[in-house]
């Protein structure tokens, strides 16, 4: 494992920052959204 793995998961562990926080929870949406459309537009296909 490098060093900056080791460094990104500490940042992560022991201070969550207010940037981290908003990296991770745009990450989150991103990934509901993406979902959400996937399964959206199959089920349109469907009917």
């Amino acid at each position: 494992m490098s060093k900056i793995e080791v460094s990104i998961k500490a940042d992560f562990t022991f201070k969550p920052t207010l940037g981290n926080v908003i990296l991770i929870v745009s990450k989150l949406a991103l990934l509901v959204s993406g979902t959400y459309l996937a399964v959206s537009s199959y089920l349109n296909n469907l009917v």
